[in-house]
Order: C-alpha cells, then structure tokens, then sequence
C-alpha cells in the first residue's frame, strides 16, 4: 500500500505540533539517541526561544489544552482530520465552534488515548481510570461540564498563538516541509513510515494510513488509530535520524527475515504472482496461522504489498524492497 503525505494539506497538524511542544519544552523523555540529533538543532532552537518569549498567562493556558499527561487538544487531531481542518487555521477554528457537545465531551475523556474497554465506561468513571495526575483529572471534569467554555478557550488560544508566534514563518515552513518530503527517498521514506505505523499502531497494511510530515515535531511523532484510517504526525528529523542508524545491525536483521526457510518460500512463489493467504498455506502445505505470522513480518519490512479485491486480500512481492536489501549489502562488502 503506498503512503501519501498531503503536507499542504495538513500544515494546521504542524501547528498542533508546534504548540504541543512548545508547551512542552524539557517535559520530553526521548530516548539518548533522539536527543543527541535534537540538541541545537534549528528546530529546537526556535521552540525553545518562543518558549523563553511567552508571557506567564500564555504559558499557563497552553499547558490546560498541551499538557503533556493529559493534552486535551492533541485528542481532538482524529476529529480535525475527518473535517479536513488541517488546511488553514480559520478551517481548524471553525471546526471547534462547530463540533457537537457529544464530540467534544468524547475528545476530552480519550485524551490519553485509553483502550476500548475503558471506552465503555461512563464518563466520571473513564476519567478517573485514566493513568494521569489527580489535578489533570479534575481539570477534564470541569470541561466535560463547561463545553461551551473549552471551545471559547481553545479558539481563542489557538488564534493568539498562531497570530502572535506561527504565522508569520507558515508558508517558510510549509516550503521547508515540502522540500524536505520532495527530496526524501520515497521507498526508503514509504518502508520507514509503515515500520513506525506497524509498531505504534494497529496499522495492518489493509486499512487507510494518513501521514502528516511535521517540521516542528522535529523527531517526536503523533499516533492515532480510527477505524478506517492510521494517523501518524511524523518529525521529519525522525527519518533522518533512522538514516544515520541504518546500519550492519539492520542489514543482519533484514537478512535473518529473507532467509527464514518458509519467509523465503513465501516470497519465491509471491514472485511468481499474486496469492491470497488460503492459496499461499496450500501452495506450502502450512497452516493459515503460521502464512499470517510470516505475513505479518514480511509486510512490517516491506517485503510483501497488499491489495484487496473485493473479501479477498492479496499478497505479491515488493522487488524494489528485496533490490535495497542486496544494495545494502554491495555497500557493505563489495564497495
């Protein structure tokens, strides 16, 4: 399945970003090896300075919507992507003024994106079950009762920020973040992107998957799943990153994932053309099972691409993957 990233359409998505971490700034717990890209990285470096620029009460209202346990805001990004509000503020704007109290009320309780169980639950109980502070939980209570006051609150924060700190560099951004998409190398890009949406979401490689490129996100990303569609807001110092520890420790994993006697036969008779997993456990004499283990991991890796047709899916060799892996080994031994 190929990965489309809609940057023009999706700059308001950057913005979120933006704010979050502005909010956010040295809340963060990145792995060692994100924060040695990160520091003193130009896109740090802005976050942090219009961090040290914000005035007491902008800092304080942005932490009741981007705090980072309970991020109110952030919560709403599926209900914004499904208003096609990403485009331009007055779109992100108007779709809170508009939203139902129902869906509002929905976005505040999932803020920390519980699982469906919990889903279930009413709302003072789904509150109190979620793992944040006390405070934060009595925070969502006094929204779930005043949702007309968090719409007026977070318009009203959204447009001061974008007005006072984003607006001004928007169309540089969204020059940087085209530009930096332009240049990428797609497959390479492609593969790194279902890696991260196989991991963090419940991303199958059958359903939709939305990606949002993010400058300010730097190499942080945002993961949401609907149940159509994966959204992904991805840093784009994330790819880069991925880049630079691409290495033999990889190339060794990729190959134990070629050579595993029934992965490799499995791609062997995907060469020859398009199977379905019934006629692929019969091809092999294997069980259904153990065809969508190997699927899984083959799709995962982009070995393996999916198509339906009609109830059926269909499963055929991705050749370009197999050839990166054979060049990745060239480099390592023969040049």
């Amino acid at each position: 399945m190929k990965v489309e990233y809609k940057f023009d359409q999706y700059i308001m998505a950057d913005f979120i970003a933006f704010t979050f971490r502005v909010a956010n700034v040295g809340e963060g717990e990145e792995e060692e090896k994100y924060k040695a890209l990160m520091r003193g990285s130009e896109v740090e470096r802005w976050i942090e300075e219009v961090n040290e620029n914000l005035s007491s009460d902008d800092l304080k209202e942005l932490q009741v919507f981007f705090q980072k346990d309970s991020h109110i805001a952030i919560s709403f990004i599926p209900y914004w992507h499904r208003r096609n509000a990403f485009s331009s503020i007055d779109a992100l704007l108007d779709s809170i003024r508009t939203i139902e109290e129902k869906q509002l009320v929905e976005g505040i309780v999932n803020t920390s994106f519980v699982d469906d169980s919990v889903k279930q639950l009413p709302i003072e109980k789904r509150i109190q079950s979620l793992p944040i502070p006390e405070e934060e939980k009595w925070k969502l209570l006094y929204f779930v009762q005043h949702p007309n006051e968090v719409k007026e609150r977070l318009c009203k924060l959204l447009k001061h920020i974008y007005e006072q700190y984003y607006a001004d560099f928007e169309s540089l951004l969204l020059t940087k973040i085209k530009e930096i998409v332009e240049h990428l190398n797609e497959q390479e890009y492609d593969q790194f992107i279902k890696e991260m949406a196989s991991q963090y979401t419940n991303w199958d490689g059958n359903k939709k998957l939305v990606v949002m490129p993010s400058y300010s996100m730097s190499v942080g990303f945002i993961s949401f799943d609907e149940e159509e569609v994966s959204l992904l807001v991805v840093g784009l110092d994330r790819f880069n990153l991925s880049q630079k520890m691409r290495g033999e420790k990889e190339v060794l994993e990729l190959l134990k994932i070629l050579t595993d006697e029934r992965r490799f036969n499995m791609l062997r008779l995907l060469k020859q053309r398009a199977h379905y997993g019934y006629e692929i456990a019969q091809e092999l004499g294997v069980s259904n099972s153990t065809v969508s283990h190997h699927l899984a991991i083959l799709l995962n890796h982009g070995f393996v691409q999916s198509n339906r047709d009609e109830n059926k899916v269909y499963y055929a060799i991705d050749q370009d993957e197999v050839k990166s892996v054979i060049k990745e080994l060239e480099e390592l031994f023969l040049k």
